[in-house]
């Protein structure tokens, strides 16, 4: 962009060639005029927009709860917590922005230990028999407390992740009976996380499996 004197151009206003010539601030500004906009479709580009359109809605799918943990993360930072949601899970939606596998969806992240392993089994139905690595390797407390997110249809016209601030175990016991909250139906995928007891922290989310109700 230039910058003319007045006395140059005097009250001279509009386009000029490829040159659009106007005043702002008491300056009269030259700036070339835009090239037409191309939207590019190639498959390659699609692909990425079907991607991140598709976690868009994920996250927009998220617990309010989860997403303060998201924007918690970034706080400080010159991210939000979508974009760094978005950069953890484009990877796991295919060209079509369709989740590939549940089971690698970071439903949420943190510093905690996260279990080496994690299993659950529905003993009667509408109760899932959960199980977990107590003495994964790394720093934790053993009174860290279990949480449960649930996803699937809830019923309302679309789907979404709900926590359940399930204080009934704590990371040192291992195993904990857990019972699906009301309003679940058809497809759910079950996931957990650890809480710190006195602390804000969080685990980095874990699968616990997809069950049908």
């Amino acid at each position: 962009m230039a910058i003319l004197e007045k006395s140059f151009i005097g009250k001279v206003k509009g386009k000029l060639g490829d040159m659009v010539i106007y005043e702002a601030g008491g300056q009269i500004r030259v700036r070339m005029k835009p090239a037409g906009y191309t939207d590019r479709k190639s498959p390659k580009q699609l692909a990425h927009r079907a991607k991140v359109k598709g976690v868009s809605a994920l996250y927009h799918e998220m617990d309010a709860q989860i997403v303060k943990y998201w924007k918690e993360l970034t706080r400080g930072t010159a991210m939000n917590g979508y974009n760094l949601f978005l950069s953890r899970n484009v990877g796991n939606l295919d060209g079509e922005g369709k989740v590939v596998d549940y089971a690698k969806v970071v439903v949420c992240q943190g510093d905690l230990t996260v279990p080496s392993w994690a299993k659950a089994e529905e003993k009667t139905p509408g109760v899932l028999e959960v199980s977990w690595d107590k003495d994964a390797p790394g720093e934790y407390e053993y009174n860290d407390y279990l949480q449960m997110v649930v996803y699937c249809d809830w019923g309302k016209q679309e789907w979404g992740f709900e926590v359940d601030d399930f204080h009934g175990a704590q990371r040192q016991d291992g195993r904990a009976e857990w019972r699906f909250p009301e309003g679940v139906k058809g497809e759910v995928h079950v996931y957990g996380f650890f809480k710190g007891k006195y602390s804000e922290g969080i685990s980095e989310s874990f699968y616990f499996g997809r069950f049908e109700m």
